[in-house]
């Protein structure tokens, strides 16, 4: 019997965490330093100290696909991205 439509493969969900204190702060620290200029994920996470990795996938992700930061390039793009708080 094949599982995952016969792949072999299991797929991921994209589910956004659960908004916490803790996360709500970071998102907000987030948006502050986005302010009025487009960053590289490298360059936000020199400036909050946070893994770069950690905050792609916990928090750039979710927030570009909710409409809080505006991607420089389509979502996707894997060199060079940058990011900008709404306004």
């Amino acid at each position: 019997m094949k599982k995952n439509g016969g792949s072999g493969r299991v797929r991921t969900v994209n589910v956004q965490p659960t908004e916490t204190p803790h996360r709500a702060a970071i998102k907000k620290k987030i948006l502050k330093v986005c302010q009025g200029r487009f960053m590289t994920r490298g360059e936000i996470s020199k400036a909050l100290k946070i893994n770069m990795n950690t905050l792609r996938s916990e928090y750039l992700y979710y927030m570009a696909r909710s409409g809080e930061l505006q991607p420089a390039k389509p979502l996707g793009t894997k060199n060079g991205q940058a990011y900008q708080a709404k306004r």
